[in-house]
């Protein structure tokens, strides 16, 4: 923005942020609340920018990222991976919340077919889209297909899934929010239905 004078030439601008702008609206954690803020102040700060530019902008908000590019791994997938690999079992509230993760590669396949709609000057608009993946599920059906898609000798494969009433599953919990009040509500938002996103299918 101090230098938009040499920005003159760029057709657009397409802007990777994150569905926890809407997700972590309400957090009461200081990670989480601060994360919010400095999504939004940066969404309104690009929005301004691209104003100023008179430049068409889209700004996804993706849902939860999965896959791996070589040296690049997803936080999210291969940390639950990684639990199972140490723990026998998992608990999981009962009715557990609802997903709808995309793959790396739908996001970047996503993104290449907006820039070339901006480079061919048919994407005019300043748009913010929700974006999530094809499929939706149940956190509980979301860890079953991942150890499904492992290999048969991970040992997150032998990790048992055990479903257990909802409120004892907060029960248990609800010391670790006097430890880490960031996990505790990362667990808490294993019971929230994080879909009804735009799919990626749909808009492609």
């Amino acid at each position: 923005s101090k230098k938009s004078s040499s920005l003159k030439k760029i057709k657009g601008l397409i802007i990777c942020s994150s569905s926890s702008v809407m997700t972590k609206r309400f957090a009461s954690n200081k990670f989480d609340k601060d994360l919010y803020y400095k999504l939004l102040d940066s969404e309104d700060k690009i929005l301004k920018l691209s104003n100023k530019l008179k430049k068409p902008l889209l700004i996804i908000q993706p849902s939860l990222i999965y896959g791996n590019v070589g040296e690049f791994k997803d936080k999210n997938i291969n940390l639950i991976i990684s639990l199972m690999r140490n723990m026998p079992f998992v608990f999981l509230p009962s009715n557990s919340g609802m997903r709808q993760p995309i793959h790396a590669s739908q996001l970047a396949e996503f993104v290449f077919l907006k820039f070339r709609l901006i480079k061919e000057k048919t994407f005019k608009r300043k748009q913010k889209v929700l974006l999530g993946g094809d499929f939706i599920f149940s956190y509980e059906n979301m860890l079953k297909k991942i150890q499904k898609a492992l290999p048969e000798d991970d040992k997150a494969k032998k990790c048992k899934i055990i479903i257990i009433n909802r409120r004892l599953f907060f029960f248990l919990v609800s010391p670790l929010n006097l430890i880490s009040p960031k996990w505790f509500e990362s667990l808490l938002r294993i019971n929230s239905d994080l879909a009804g996103f735009e799919k990626v299918s749909k808009l492609m």
